[in-house]
């Protein structure tokens, strides 16, 4: 999730982020001199405990592709703006008009990383770059197990604590990430702490098409639900803020331009929206994992779209704690066409 925040002006917060990056520094110091080496001679042989990796490409692809995600949100979490604005820039607007369970569960959150910005922010950083590194590299062994599920509990944290339940009880959209990379992330690693022979049977397909298609519909729900604005001018209003957010030409000009458009018509694109979402939604719950080429490609240029016009790729502008929910259900997609064999070379 990430928060359109002016830079804090010349020399402010010095002092935290000083201390930050020194025991950063630090950590990274110690790291090199103790166990570089043998990080070294681990990579090189490929001692990892336990069996060979079994030739399930689709699972070795989400492996990747969540282990990739963990390491670039804690990349993400050392940028300046989360010790000096994180609670001020990031948590506390989530309270806003959020229901008393939600509400409490983001004041706990912000109490206790109120106590200590700095060692909050470390603890964090670090915590998901371990997750990450132990699914990459853990092989098929405890390692990787253990980074799973630090994967799933620290996912459901970050979703409770750190993003509001996704913002599913107030303004919610898949435009702003609902229902939460936490919970996806969640999601996916509860997929692959399934035993192996549960990816080699029907129960896979079922998981797919139920997290996707549950996606959309869900997306659908939150697009057309009357409270949230969505219909009476949101639409346009949250694009504009988008695409004021410091980046690339290249990025904000596509989003502008749907923003202008929204602002104008914005009964029609929520429609197209609703309409879009439900469509796809309703056809994965159709096929039932069974392989539909133009339902896979429609889907994925669905998602990438969203993912950059409404998420704006989620890391831009300095205060994006991960590149949000469209990396994550874009890495499902991919996975499951792989495991489904779509991409597999076919004999002439």
């Amino acid at each position: 999730m990430r928060m359109n925040l002016p830079p804090p002006p010349p020399g402010a917060h010095l002092t935290p982020l000083l201390l930050f990056y020194a025991i950063n520094l630090g950590i990274v110091t110690l790291a090199v001199l103790v166990g570089g080496r043998y990080l070294v001679w681990l990579w090189e042989h490929h001692r990892f405990p336990g069996p060979p990796s079994p030739p399930l490409p689709g699972r070795r692809l989400l492996t990747a592709g969540l282990g990739a995600l963990w390491v670039l949100d804690a990349v993400l979490q050392f940028q300046p703006l989360m010790v000096t604005q994180f609670l001020s820039g990031m948590l506390t607007p989530l309270l806003a008009h959020e229901p008393a369970v939600v509400a409490r569960s983001l004041s706990i959150g912000m109490h206790l990383w109120g106590l200590n910005p700095v060692m909050a922010n470390l603890v964090a950083a670090w915590l998901q770059l371990a997750i990450g590194l132990l699914i990459l590299l853990g092989g098929e062994s405890r390692w990787r197990r253990a980074g799973l599920l630090l994967s799933l509990g620290w996912g459901l944290v970050v979703f409770v604590v750190g993003e509001g339940m996704g913002s599913l009880f107030v303004h919610g959209s898949w435009l702003v990430g609902s229902p939460g990379s936490g919970l996806l992330y969640a999601v996916a690693s509860a997929m692959l702490l399934a035993p192996l022979a549960w990816w080699t049977g029907p129960a896979i397909r079922a998981v797919f098409w139920r997290v996707v298609g549950g996606t959309f519909l869900l997306a659908a729900l939150l697009q057309a639900w009357p409270p949230s604005g969505w219909w009476a001018g949101q639409l346009g209003r949250y694009l504009a803020a988008t695409a004021a957010t410091p980046q690339p030409a290249w990025i904000s000009a596509p989003i502008r331009a749907w923003s202008m458009s929204a602002r104008l018509h914005p009964f029609d694109w929520n429609a197209i929206l609703v309409g879009v979402f439900l469509a796809l939604g309703l056809g994965w719950v159709a096929t039932r994992g069974r392989w539909s080429g133009p339902l896979w490609w429609a889907s994925t240029a669905v998602v990438f779209a969203t993912w950059w016009l409404g998420q704006d790729f989620g890391i831009l502008g300095g205060m994006g704690t991960d590149p949000n929910s469209g990396a994550v259900v874009l890495v499902i997609l991919l996975a499951s066409a792989v495991h489904l064999g779509h991409f597999r070379r076919r004999p002439a």
